[in-house]
Protein backbone atom coordinates (compact mmCIF):
# COMPACT_ATOMS: atom_id res chain seq x y z
CA UNK A 1 0.00 0.00 0.00
CA UNK A 2 1.30 3.38 -1.06
CA UNK A 3 -1.43 5.57 -0.93
CA UNK A 4 -3.67 6.58 2.37
CA UNK A 5 -6.65 8.76 1.20
CA UNK A 6 -9.86 9.76 3.66
CA UNK A 7 -12.71 11.05 1.95
CA UNK A 8 -15.97 12.58 2.35
CA UNK A 9 -19.14 13.00 0.40
CA UNK A 10 -22.51 15.41 1.46
CA UNK A 11 -25.61 14.43 -0.48
CA UNK A 12 -28.52 16.21 -0.15
CA UNK A 13 -31.54 15.14 -2.61
CA UNK A 14 -32.33 18.17 -4.27
CA UNK A 15 -28.35 19.70 -4.03
CA UNK A 16 -25.38 18.46 -5.97
CA UNK A 17 -22.95 16.44 -4.02
CA UNK A 18 -19.81 17.73 -2.60
CA UNK A 19 -16.77 15.90 -2.05
CA UNK A 20 -13.69 16.47 -0.14
CA UNK A 21 -10.63 14.40 0.43
CA UNK A 22 -7.00 14.00 1.02
CA UNK A 23 -4.59 10.89 -0.30
CA UNK A 24 -1.06 10.55 1.37
CA UNK A 25 1.63 9.25 -0.61
CA UNK A 26 3.29 6.72 2.34
CA UNK A 27 6.53 6.49 0.42
CA UNK A 28 7.47 10.39 1.02
CA UNK A 29 6.43 13.36 1.94
CA UNK A 30 4.08 14.11 -0.67
CA UNK A 31 0.29 14.43 0.05
CA UNK A 32 -2.94 16.21 -2.10
CA UNK A 33 -6.43 17.61 -1.35
CA UNK A 34 -9.14 16.49 -3.62
CA UNK A 35 -12.86 18.53 -4.05
CA UNK A 36 -15.56 17.52 -6.55
CA UNK A 37 -18.98 18.35 -7.19
CA UNK A 38 -21.27 15.57 -8.24
CA UNK A 39 -25.06 17.34 -10.09
CA UNK A 40 -27.58 15.00 -11.19
CA UNK A 41 -30.20 16.34 -14.11
CA UNK A 42 -32.75 13.58 -15.14
CA UNK A 43 -30.46 10.85 -16.94
CA UNK A 44 -27.40 12.94 -17.45
CA UNK A 45 -24.78 12.88 -14.31
CA UNK A 46 -21.65 15.50 -14.15
CA UNK A 47 -18.67 15.54 -11.93
CA UNK A 48 -16.54 18.50 -11.83
CA UNK A 49 -13.53 17.93 -9.86
CA UNK A 50 -10.10 19.53 -8.44
CA UNK A 51 -6.82 18.39 -6.79
CA UNK A 52 -4.18 20.49 -5.33
CA UNK A 53 -0.74 19.07 -4.45
CA UNK A 54 0.99 22.18 -2.41
CA UNK A 55 4.60 22.06 -2.30
CA UNK A 56 7.14 24.18 -0.52
CA UNK A 57 10.60 24.58 -2.27
CA UNK A 58 14.10 26.19 0.11
CA UNK A 59 16.39 27.83 -2.45
CA UNK A 60 18.31 29.10 0.23
CA UNK A 61 17.72 30.17 4.20
CA UNK A 62 16.34 32.89 4.00
CA UNK A 63 13.97 32.22 0.65
CA UNK A 64 11.23 29.73 0.15
CA UNK A 65 8.89 29.27 -2.74
CA UNK A 66 5.87 27.59 -1.85
CA UNK A 67 4.49 26.20 -5.52
CA UNK A 68 1.90 23.95 -6.17
CA UNK A 69 -0.17 21.98 -8.56
CA UNK A 70 -3.91 22.11 -9.77
CA UNK A 71 -5.48 18.87 -11.25
CA UNK A 72 -9.30 19.72 -12.81
CA UNK A 73 -11.36 17.22 -14.39
CA UNK A 74 -14.32 16.77 -16.23
CA UNK A 75 -16.74 13.51 -16.35
CA UNK A 76 -19.95 13.33 -18.15
CA UNK A 77 -22.32 10.60 -18.16
CA UNK A 78 -25.98 8.73 -18.71
CA UNK A 79 -28.00 6.57 -17.07
CA UNK A 80 -30.07 4.18 -18.66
Amino acid sequence: VQNLSLGLEFNQPILPALRLGYIKNLASDEYMYTAGLGIKILVLNIDIVAAFYPKETTIDKDTKLFASGLALGLTLGARF
